[in-house]
């Protein structure tokens, strides 16, 4: 079978703890009759965002691309991703009307842009759609002149490339803050279409659909990727495991962590076991940001999970702070890493 006309691909950018999981649970749960396929990249060495994506998505239709990154062409995930896609193509039987492909937040979009329209000069059977970033509106500062990643971050690459930017968590900033967020990144990227919203709740009609990627669009993009372009690396993913834990002793641990090191700490995501109990504990925070809260479709055995992205942080310090976290342990949980400027 071959996809239909109709068929196409949005690439979901946004940096780290944006809302890009959320958005595509929302659109996933939508009323909008489309079977969608998903392509989820993750930037650890264990899956966790698979997860927490919506359970009425098939399990042949989710596919993931994980301990690397889709930007980077060297580490084999860009080669990985084509492959992936021309692999839905030719399943017979599929009735998919539309591909979500989800990048790491630390991904530069470009070189993936380019994978996606190589393959549709070379006919496959569908076409990018449009580029979709998510924007934490609360903590995009950072980012931007005069912040402290201004320098480093792939931030502002993903708002030049994006065709529509979500101003996510805008619930969390005042009217000035938020007009002066719109201010700054429509000089970054004057052509995008700005939606504000909160939890990124949006009418997927104002997503999916869009015809917003041409042949003006790719030409924008000549000239600025490069075949082995890689993401700059100032921030250190670290991937902990551990058994079954302590909820309580957890929670006094994450909030020391986030007392000390809040400017660094880019990303924080992790599933964990708690003995007891039937569901597991999800963690989700950026920067001095952090929320709990138990999911039913997620099931991590008796394993605990968490993947931490900063700057300036001991990993076997982070270990040691979270193994003190495990039940029948007797050490104090306050070991949260030493910076290493």
């Amino acid at each position: 079978r071959q996809m239909c006309i109709r068929d196409r691909i949005t690439l979901i950018t946004g940096f780290l703890g944006s809302g890009k999981t959320t958005l595509l649970n929302h659109i996933l749960r939508g009323d909008h009759g489309m079977r969608i396929a998903v392509v989820e990249n993750e930037v650890g060495a264990i899956s966790i965002d698979h997860q927490l994506i919506a359970e009425q998505v098939p399990e042949e239709d989710l596919v993931l691309l994980k301990n690397g990154c889709m930007c980077c062409s060297g580490d084999g995930s860009s080669d990985q991703l084509e492959r992936v896609l021309r692999s839905l193509v030719r399943l017979d039987g599929r009735e998919l009307d539309y591909v979500l492909v989800e990048s790491t937040g630390l991904a530069d979009p470009s070189p993936i842009i380019q994978v996606l329209w190589g393959l549709e000069e070379q006919g496959a059977a569908f076409r990018l759609d449009g580029v979709l970033c998510v924007v934490d509106t609360s903590n995009v500062h950072r980012h931007l002149d005069g912040g402290l990643f201004a320098n480093t971050s792939e931030c502002v690459t993903q708002v030049v490339y994006s065709d529509v930017l979500l101003l996510n968590k805008s619930d969390l900033v005042s009217e000035s803050e938020l007009a002066s967020v719109r201010n700054q990144l429509s000089t970054i990227s004057p052509l995008a279409e700005v939606h504000q919203c909160s939890h990124c709740a949006l009418d997927p009609s104002l997503l999916l659909n869009l015809f917003k990627f041409d042949a003006a669009s790719f030409q924008r993009l000549q000239g600025c990727c490069q075949p082995e372009q890689k993401h700059r690396r100032y921030a250190q993913p670290m991937t902990l495991v551990t058994g079954e834990v302590d909820w309580v002793r957890v929670q006094a641990w994450l909030s020391a962590l986030v007392e000390e090191h809040a400017d660094r700490l880019l990303r924080v995501k992790g599933i964990f076991q708690i003995r007891g109990e039937a569901t597991a504990w999800v963690v989700q925070g950026t920067h001095h940001q952090m929320r709990s809260y138990q999911h039913t479709g997620v099931d991590a055995g008796n394993r605990s999970v968490l993947l931490i992205v900063g700057t300036g942080m001991d990993q076997r310090e982070l270990e040691r702070g979270l193994e003190a976290c495990c039940l029948g342990h007797n050490s104090e949980t306050r070991d949260c890493g030493s910076r290493q400027d």
